[in-house]
């Protein structure tokens, strides 16, 4: 559970919102979005990718930056991944003490209401292959060699909730049967869905059927849309779903990790 006034920074994988300049903008919108619902300014992304040159375009070279806005974005190649480089399997952060600077930045960035969101391509947190789980593990580090309490959680934290969507019997019959996406019926409303904790159960209600899912976050592909992690069966109860959810979150690296 995130602790109030906790530093925290957030871990996130860029995958799937780089085909186009205007999804790129729509994630800076939903993420300032949430942020401020939380009482939060806008935040800061730090790239720590150890090179640019990458076929998501809206990622590629300062494309990203440009969107942003350079006052929110740094680029730390310092933590890349070595290996990118020299063609190991084996991750190797090219700088690891240079995990300070990140953890200095981020507590710069709190004394103003503002956090850090560091970020690769990766999708997700794969110790194996994903290298921004390794420089979480530093920054936590060193936060404790410090004596500093923080915590870091991949975007966008928080504790799973309830809640509910309309859709239209079509697309509850098409999840019920493996859909693996929901579009939002009317204009979504990203105060609720921008930030949606990972877990969170929403509750797709047409007519008088319901189909409980476990989602995220809202993620725009042309259109906005909620990601089905899994989904229960139509009337079935919510509870259930919400437990295999917990689960969830522990096997894939989504719990919060804090350094005390």
């Amino acid at each position: 559970m995130a602790r109030a006034n906790m530093l925290t920074l957030f871990t996130w994988g860029y995958w799937g919102w780089g085909g186009s300049t205007r999804s790129t903008r729509k994630l800076v919108q939903a993420v300032d979005i949430a942020e401020k619902k939380r009482g939060f300014k806008p935040p800061i992304f730090v790239d720590i990718r150890l090179r640019r040159n990458v076929r998501a375009k809206s990622f590629s070279g300062d494309a990203f930056a440009r969107v942003v806005g350079l006052a929110r974005y740094q680029w730390m190649p310092l933590l890349g991944n070595r290996s990118i480089a020299t063609g190991e399997s084996r991750i190797q952060i090219d700088c690891p003490a240079y995990a300070r600077e990140l953890l200095q930045l981020a507590i710069e960035c709190h004394r103003q209401k503002q956090r850090v969101v560091f970020f690769c391509a990766c999708p997700d947190l794969d110790n194996k292959i994903c290298h921004r789980n390794k420089v979480a593990h530093l920054v936590l580090t060193e936060a404790a060699r410090q004596r500093r309490r923080i915590e870091i959680v991949e975007w966008p934290g928080g504790e799973p909730t309830y809640t509910t969507l309309q859709v239209t019997p079509e697309i509850l019959k098409k999840v019920d049967g493996g859909r693996k996406s929901v579009p939002f019926r009317k204009r979504v409303d990203l105060k609720e869905f921008a930030g949606l904790p990972w877990g969170s159960v929403v509750t797709l209600q047409a007519g008088k059927q319901n189909l409980p899912i476990i989602s995220g976050p809202a993620k725009y592909h042309g259109d906005w849309y909620l990601q089905v992690v899994r989904s229960g069966d139509i009337d079935s109860d919510a509870n259930h779903l919400r437990r295999w959810g917990a689960k969830f979150l522990r096997k894939s690296g989504l719990e919060y990790r804090r350094s005390l």
